[in-house]
């Protein structure tokens, strides 16, 4: 070690000690402040739990992750029409 380390250390440990020693002068008990009691007027409400849900409004677009194109396998004609452009069609329907 050298001498700058050990007089800081010296400095450290006499500011530490007169810390200390001050202490014990200090008065043995704190004197406690104790207001005034006063009694105030305090407003109650009854209030009871309910069910609270936040209105959730999303405006989205979409579209197809794939597209499927239809051809029928005989040549007839067509007579009725189920189902339009971009409807919803159910696996087994008849199209």
């Amino acid at each position: 070690m050298n001498k700058k380390n050990i007089r800081a250390s010296a400095v450290i440990l006499a500011i530490t000690v007169i810390w200390m020693i001050s202490g014990y002068f200090a008065q043995s008990e704190p004197v406690e402040y104790r207001a005034p009691v006063q009694k105030e007027s305090v407003l109650v409400s009854k209030s009871e739990a309910t069910d609270f849900r936040l209105p959730i409004t999303v405006k989205a677009e979409s579209q197809a992750f794939s597209k499927v194109d239809i051809k029928s396998q005989t040549s007839e004609k067509i007579i009725n029409v189920a189902y339009l452009d971009g409807d919803f069609v159910k696996e087994g329907s008849l199209i």
